[in-house]
């Protein structure tokens, strides 16, 4: 059996299955602050969630492939389920319902030691009536009084097991029954055919722009949770989708604030992660509003990682007609930092303009990964200096030493200046494109006989 029941829990698996990928799903249930991301994070091996004191952390389900015992099952992670709460909460609720409808196994997860609430007694009733599998999790069960601390908990099913999710006691054991229930059903022990992901997508932008409902139309389902408060989106959602014939990962993200703190801070700190890791991102404005001080710190921040760049100007629908065509040239030129990205004019609600997203982020990841031919970035940048010699040198020699961004090394008889820089990125871009990735250039002067 593949597990480490004394040295800590072996990695099960942190990978994405494709939409559409039939698995057997098996999605983590229970009230507000049980541990439910705490286990989802133990047996993944990885801090795929968030995980905070305060209650309600999660509210998008996150979901995972795990392999286990050689099968492959889909985990789902939901947020505290409380039925009678009402705004947010019962949005949080109503999603937890939704992917409940999808399980074939149910892992309830409750408090060692406690007793059952009227609300994990109806969930059990519901989940058994519909003919799942369901396991009782007893969770904080830490001690040598483990099984007697679950005992309480048989009155919601005949299979109760308790764990400790932050120190990983019982988890492998958890893990063997959850394959052992699901054996008889279908899609267990069937391998996910992974395809070569395209494209890695990360929509960032300040709360409230619509980063969520755009992502919701991009991958054709109502994946991330969408609500009128601002800050709905707390962990990064991954999603894992054909478009364009593309298979594309996108990774919807939480808005960034000026001042986070508290729950607000990790979910920025998640946020510059999935900047990092994604090749293109997708700054989303609003462009119904003026933009901000904050849209151009994030533009910043995307900048800074060197990632390829596109800016979706969202809730064109809302933008008058005779302020359409001059309103795309002014968020480019507010964005100074992103000035190579393309402009987008979108609409989450209508869709309008949503088709072109894909296509015009796979041209820029092109872009980002060209490799110039050394005689062409030579002959460009020699055309540039006949036009216009710097002041203080002359470039020798060009090369590009790196893709991802482009990277170029200029050897020069002296030091070039930050304007004369700005010059050759512009006869650069101009020859060869270059839509929507930043450049680097390195300059090395030549030095001079003692």
């Amino acid at each position: 059996m593949p597990r480490a029941r004394r040295g800590g829990l072996q990695q099960a698996g942190d990978l994405l299955a494709p939409s559409g990928q039939a698995l057997a799903t098996v999605v983590i249930v229970g009230r507000p602050n049980v541990g439910k991301s705490t286990l989802f994070n133990r047996i993944l091996g990885s801090r795929r969630a968030i995980v905070h004191p305060e209650p309600g952390a999660t509210r998008d389900p996150n979901e995972a492939v795990v392999r286990w015992a050689g099968c492959e099952f889909l985990l789902v992670d939901t947020g505290g389920w409380e039925p009678k709460g009402q705004g947010l909460t019962a949005l949080v609720a109503r999603s937890a319902e939704d992917r409940l409808a999808q399980a074939d196994l149910v892992l309830l997860v409750c408090e060692a030691g406690a007793v059952p609430s009227q609300e994990e007694e109806a969930l059990a009733r519901r989940v058994q009536r519909a003919g799942k599998a369901l396991i009782v999790v007893a969770n904080k069960a830490e001690g040598a009084g483990r099984a007697l601390d679950a005992a309480g908990l048989y009155r919601l099913g005949p299979d109760v097991i308790p764990i400790s999710a932050l120190h990983g006691l019982g988890v492998p054991d958890l893990l063997d029954l959850v394959v052992s229930r699901l054996t008889a059903r279908a899609g267990v022990g069937q391998a996910v055919s992974r395809p070569a992901v395209d494209l890695k997508l990360a929509l960032v932008g300040k709360p409230n722009t619509g980063k969520s409902s755009l992502f919701n139309r991009l991958v054709g389902t109502e994946r991330a949770m969408v609500h009128e408060k601002p800050g709905t989106t707390r962990d990064p959602v991954p999603f894992l989708a054909r478009v364009s014939n593309a298979w594309v990962l996108f990774t919807d993200t939480a808005g960034l604030r000026k001042k986070a703190a508290g729950l607000d801070a990790v979910s920025a700190a998640r946020t510059a992660r999935a900047i990092k890791e994604a090749e293109v991102v997708a700054l989303v404005v609003d462009a119904s509003l003026p933009l901000t001080d904050q849209d151009r710190r994030i533009a910043s921040q995307v900048a800074e990682a060197g990632r390829a760049c596109m800016v979706l100007a969202n809730k064109w629908d809302l933008v008058p007609g005779q302020e359409r065509p001059r309103l795309l040239q002014a968020i480019q030129g507010e964005l100074e930092l992103l000035k190579y990205a393309p402009v987008l004019a979108v609409s989450a609600l209508t869709g309008q303009g949503v088709r072109s997203v894909i296509p015009t982020a796979l041209e820029v990841k092109r872009a980002w990964e060209t490799r110039i031919p050394t005689a062409e970035l030579n002959r460009v940048v020699g055309v540039a200096q006949s036009r216009h010699p710097p002041p203080g040198g002359r470039v020798l020699y060009v090369t590009q030493v790196g893709v991802a961004p482009p990277t170029f090394v200029l050897f020069s008889t002296g030091r070039l200046d930050s304007t004369y820089l700005r010059y050759l990125e512009r006869a650069l871009r101009e020859a060869f494109g270059f839509l929507g990735t930043p450049m680097v250039f390195k300059v090395r002067p030549r030095r001079r006989a003692a």
